[in-house]
């Protein structure tokens, strides 16, 4: 008596979940699931409204066993005329490549996919076909981009296998690179949930043990990553982990596993290792090793006993850059750059003189724990000290930690991590405040039990040096964000040599935010060539391509794959390495379009021979006049991968950077957006490559210009944008730095009126207008003559013929010129 129990849930509530003594029900008439949607091409996790049949089922929650009341929070009117009245169907919600490959496969007597799929009680939409055809071209089930076209051998095993087109891409790779036990284990840990424990503030009242909890959940990942910087890879670890124990409950906690889904996920191991036992039992010319490794996995697993560490050996000896190749490989449509922020000297951990690996800022500090010994005592939870502290402002500090414990053990060697990145302690700081949803939230170490005092403390922002923001390679406008339970949640760069970093994600989940998508299965790729030769391995056959040598056409320098530009600097390749990407190119379609065991000898050797090669440094002067260019092409064939083939020498000079700048400035789709002055800040919006050089466009927002880390040519354009933001348009081509003479002149000229102005309206929708007052006419004329440099000279030869025709009164004429 005297209590009221209140219930939260979601729609499971509707039909799944019934609750006999609930009164009163509070609809709010939404609903949140995972539907396709089309503009971006992914599924997105989006909250809708609910049809009225669901609101009718959410209704008959109340009143079970006495006369209940539903309140509705949405007009009558709004359920009559907006809502569905039943739930969409299913095949509009889904991608359909699945389907139209089962079609093709089981149905393609009775017609294409696209005729069949029309005669369905609730027919989808013909272009949702069409892309679901285009989709399995890209990934390699088909051999055209057409309904009428074969199926590959990845189209067959994907009929036949329980996982997704991505991760039978990854096993027949795997196949053809040797390393078949790591692909079953990781695409059979990356289709269920997370194998990891998964502490929830939502499921756990005691602060304090969620904490505890969760700390010992990352220091278990972290163990097991050992920063190689990726979430299948570390999967990997911890099932080999798993596989040295009894494989009980305890041994799953001890592990900080969840009994459960690594169960669930042995469960799917075996289906797959009898699945291609039957697969080889077809192929004709099988070599025994193949099918013995997988008779050996099967085997292992279903024995339910303690593994001996010569079987594991036995079993996994692929390195970690053959598994980045194959998961490279699997996830080739989803390709990631992260861009590393805030990588200046001038940042408040730099100027307290604190080590940047393990220091971190705080703000919207409670006063009574703004000092170290506050902090401390707010800390002591997470097992950290606080050995240095400096106060920032009136609410904010910057703390050091200490250093606990190495996360590997003195049998393994040290980890050969990709980045120099922050310490476990500080990462672990990170993990709490994803959790309590970007806050702070601890257990208050002054609560007096019965005082009626705040259970918990909130602090209410973090931050750090050189963390990675990460973005769609083929889309920068769009930001994603990793699994925060991943390696790469929280990456810094805290090295001076990149400024850039690759990776790829098994697949992208679009969220309500159209410029956001969350990246699962995440792996980071070493900055080395190697790294960055994966890329050009798995380019499309539809991007185009060009690359820069040096002066004497031997040493490849850089790439540009559509509109990015890969640079090897200060490394190169050779061009027999640039053949032998093509053998690697020919061996995976050869795996993706026939038969994985056809190629496997080749590609192995091919894999061994350029993991074995030592990146070779770049000797002599890389200057950009130095530098050849010439265009690639792709063969016009059915492979999967064609060939890349150096069609021509470009006649055309090397742009300069400034060039590039005009270039987009004169761009007729060249957006730009101006905060108030004093107040410009950036994001990028827009980008143009002309190799060597890549120059991004930028917009106005509200965060501080210093976070983002540019090069020379983006800091030019962000200094004109600031420049025009506060003194006006009489000097709007100083963004240039301009340096010869008469590059000046001509920029005096301009801003002197000798050349009449235009006003250009520059816009992004959603955001201010500014009218931005230039010469585009005198721009475009630049451009149109191949940059400021050639327009510079044929001003020079005009003068000088004038010269020649007027005598010394033309002379002087032009000295009277040269001194204005």
């Amino acid at each position: 008596a005297g209590h009221c129990k209140v219930i939260l849930s979601t729609n499971i509530a509707e039909s799944s979940i019934t609750i006999p003594d609930v009164l009163y029900v509070i609809d709010s008439g939404l609903h949140r699931g995972i539907f396709f949607d089309d503009t971006r091409n992914m599924p997105a996790l989006l909250g809708a409204w609910c049809s009225q049949s669901s609101a009718k089922q959410r209704q008959g929650r109340a009143g079970r066993v006495a006369p209940g009341f539903v309140f509705h929070l949405f007009p009558r009117d709004f359920h009559d005329t907006v809502m569905l009245p039943f739930e969409e169907a299913e095949i509009f919600r889904v991608p359909l490549e699945r389907t139209v490959l089962k079609i093709k496969i089981l149905l393609e007597q009775f017609g294409s996919p696209s005729s069949l799929l029309s005669q369905s009680l609730t027919p989808p939409p013909s272009a949702r076909v069409n892309l679901a055809i285009k989709e399995l071209f890209k990934i390699g089930a088909l051999t055209r981009e057409d309904e009428t076209s074969a199926i590959t051998e990845l189209g067959r095993l994907a009929s036949d296998l329980p996982v997704d087109l991505p991760l039978v891409k990854l096993l027949l790779l795997g196949t053809s690179c040797s390393c078949l036990p790591e692909s079953i284990v990781m695409a059979a840990a990356l289709s269920i949930q997370d194998i990891f424990a998964m502490p929830s503030p939502v499921f756990m009242r005691d602060q304090t043990r969620f904490i505890k909890d969760l700390a010992s959940n990352f220091r278990s990942r972290a163990g097991l990553d050992l920063g190689k910087k990726s979430e299948p890879i570390m999967y990997l670890e911890g099932y080999k982990k798993w596989m040295r124990t009894g494989r009980g409950f305890h041994d799953a906690m001890n592990l900080g596993l969840s009994w459960t889904r690594v169960r669930q996920m042995e469960a799917l191991v075996l289906d797959l290792c009898r699945r291609f036992e039957t697969y080889f039992a077809r192929l004709e010319g099988l070599r025994d090793d193949s099918l013995d490794k997988v008779h050996l996995l099967h085997n292992t697993v279903r024995r339910k006993e303690a593994c001996q560490q010569a079987t594991l050996r036995s079993l996994f000896v692929a390195p970690d850059d053959v598994l980045r190749f194959v998961l490279a490989g699997c996830c080739s449509q989803s390709f990631l750059v992260g861009q590393v922020l805030d990588k200046s000297d001038k940042s408040d951990i730099v100027k307290a003189n604190f080590e940047r690996e393990s220091s971190v800022r705080l703000k919207k500090i409670p006063p009574e724990f703004n000092s170290k010994v506050g902090l401390q005592n707010l800390l002591r939870v997470l097992d950290v000290q606080v050995v240095n502290y400096k106060m920032v402002g009136s609410n904010g500090a910057v703390i050091q930690l200490g250093r606990g414990p190495q996360l590997y053990s003195s049998s393994q060697s040290a980890p050969d991590e990709l980045v120099k990145d922050l310490s476990h302690e500080a990462k672990l700081l990170w993990q709490v405040y994803w959790a309590s949803r970007y806050k702070l939230v601890l257990p208050n170490p002054r609560e007096v039990p019965g005082a009626g005092g705040s259970e918990t403390v909130t602090v209410g922002s973090l931050s750090c040096d050189a963390m990675v923001s990460w973005n769609l390679m083929n889309d920068s406008t769009v930001s994603v964000v990793p699994y925060w339970r991943s390696p790469v949640s929280v990456v810094c760069d805290l090295s001076s040599e990149q400024t850039e970093h690759v990776a790829v994600a098994l697949s992208l989940l679009g969220t309500d935010n159209e410029r956001r998508v969350k990246a699962l299965g995440v792996t980071m790729l070493p900055s080395t060539p190697f790294g960055k030769l994966l890329q050009l391995i798995f380019t499309p056959r539809a991007e185009k391509m060009s690359m820069r040598t040096s002066s004497d056409g031997t040493r490849v320098l850089s790439f540009l794959l559509g509109a990015r530009a890969i640079h090897l600097h200060p490394y190169f390749i050779t061009w027999a390495e640039l053949d032998m990407i093509n053998r690697i190119r020919k061996c995976i379609s050869n795996a993706i379009l026939h038969t994985p065991e056809k190629s496997r000898e080749e590609m192995s050797q091919l894999l061994s021979s350029v993991l074995a090669r030592q990146p070779v440094r770049l000797e002599g002067s890389g200057h950009k006049k130095d530098l050849l260019e010439f265009q690639l092409t792709v063969e016009e064939t059915e492979d999967y991968l064609p060939q890349i083939i150096v069609s021509e020498k470009s006649s055309s000079p090397a742009a300069s950077s400034d060039d590039l700048v005009l270039q987009l400035l004169c761009d007729d789709k060249f957006k730009l957006s101006l905060a108030a002055p004093g107040n410009v800040s950036i994001n990028t919006v827009y980008s143009v490559a002309v190799p060597p050089f890549t120059v991004h466009i930028l917009a106005a927002k509200s965060a501080t210009a210093s976070r983002i880390i540019q090069s020379d040519a983006v800091k030019r354009v962000v200094g004109w944008f600031k420049s025009a933001a506060v003194n006006g348009s009489r000097a709007l081509l100083e963004f240039t730095s301009l340096q010869t003479s008469l590059e000046r002149k001509l920029v005096h000229m301009h801003c002197k009126g000798r050349i009449p102005h235009e006003s250009y309206t520059c816009k992004e929708e959603g955001t201010r207008t500014a009218t931005i007052s230039t010469d585009l006419n005198f721009l475009k004329s630049i451009v149109k003559a191949g940059g400021i440099k050639r327009f510079a000279e044929g001003k020079d030869a005009a003068m000088a013929t004038g010269s020649e025709e007027g005598g010394e009164e033309d002379e002087s004429g032009e000295e009277d010129e040269d001194e204005e």
